[in-house]
């Protein structure tokens, strides 16, 4: 029982320990452009942060958010790939359900 509850917990975290890739399409040619890059990643950012919360606070203890992120170019479409890592910790044993 707690080689297969060890096994789920690990596979869980393995699952939800995976970049998330978000993908914001945005285009200018502004001499403003990094920092309105900068901006409209960090927005994504946090939308995206506050979904992991909401979503898994009640198990999870959730510590040391941070990201990266990559721009990519699509013809004239810039795109950002944003990953998200979390440390999470299982704040109850994976058999205990509400």
């Amino acid at each position: 029982m707690l080689k297969k509850s060890f096994s789920l917990v690990i596979a869980v975290v393995m699952i939800i320990g995976m970049s998330t890739s978000v993908f914001a399409s945005h285009s200018n040619a502004s001499n403003e452009k990094n920092e309105w890059e900068i901006k409209l990643v960090e927005a994504a950012y946090n939308e995206i942060k506050g979904q992991i919360v909401k979503d898994y606070q009640e198990l999870y203890k959730l510590d040391n958010f941070t990201y990266d992120f990559e721009a990519r170019d699509d013809q004239n479409d810039e795109f950002f790939a944003i990953n998200i890592y979390v440390d999470m910790t299982l704040t109850r044993h994976p058999s205990d359900r509400h």
